[in-house]
């Protein structure tokens, strides 16, 4: 059985209980019946549970992009997934959380930026997915940023972090809070490759 379908499944069986119990003789209810507050508890338990076990995964950046669910917890509003598609994170290429004292690379290969007929985007967000304050008032890199220095190889490597890479990076550099953050990278009208998955995002990993 996979994670959280047993929570599913008692919900499922919790919210039965309800009706049922109406329907019954008066004294048959009494001996049978669940007290209401106990079932709301546990309805809101098995709901947190599936959240956490079901949705939340759907949103990983290594899943190749947020699904229909995913996308509709993190914002109701959003595009349709042929008008843009979301590729979130918290975790590096190991599965350990980002934290801004450390630094990381992403890098696009030469060639694999996020194809796109509009643009792209790579952005900072704090735990509480606020953007994080910062000197440069730099929350976001991506095409609209004319002043990316691209490498020898031709391909293109973003700075995640707290503290600066160095002055020659910096026009590459998103700035992170010193602790916990996380990462959205957004393709707006995306292309065929990413639409089927062929293309998938590059690797966030700990400069050592």
């Amino acid at each position: 059985m996979k994670p959280g379908l047993n929570h599913l499944k008692y919900t499922a069986c919790a919210i039965a209980v309800i009706p049922s119990m109406m329907m019954m003789p008066a004294g048959k209810a009494q001996a049978q019946q669940v007290p209401i507050p106990q079932v709301m508890t546990t309805l809101r338990e098995a709901a947190f549970a599936a959240d956490e076990e079901l949705i939340a995964p759907m949103m990983w950046w290594r899943y190749n992009g947020v699904s229909a669910p995913g996308a509709v917890k993190a914002d109701p509003y959003d595009n349709k997934r042929n008008e843009t598609m979301y590729f979130y994170t918290d975790n590096d290429t190991e599965l350990k959380q980002l934290v801004g004292e450390l630094s990381y690379e992403v890098t696009f290969k030469k060639g694999e930026l996020p194809p796109v007929k509009g643009f792209w985007s790579l952005t900072m967000y704090d735990p509480e997915h606020f953007f994080a304050p910062n000197a440069l008032k730099r929350y976001a890199l991506g095409t609209k940023n004319k002043t990316l220095k691209y490498n020898a190889d031709g391909s293109l490597t973003i700075y995640l972090g707290n503290k600066s890479p160095g002055q020659d990076k910096e026009a590459n550099w998103l700035p992170a809070p010193a602790g916990n953050f996380s990462v959205w990278l957004r393709a707006y009208w995306p292309d065929k490759a990413i639409l089927d998955g062929t293309w998938k995002p590059p690797v966030i990993a700990v400069v050592r």
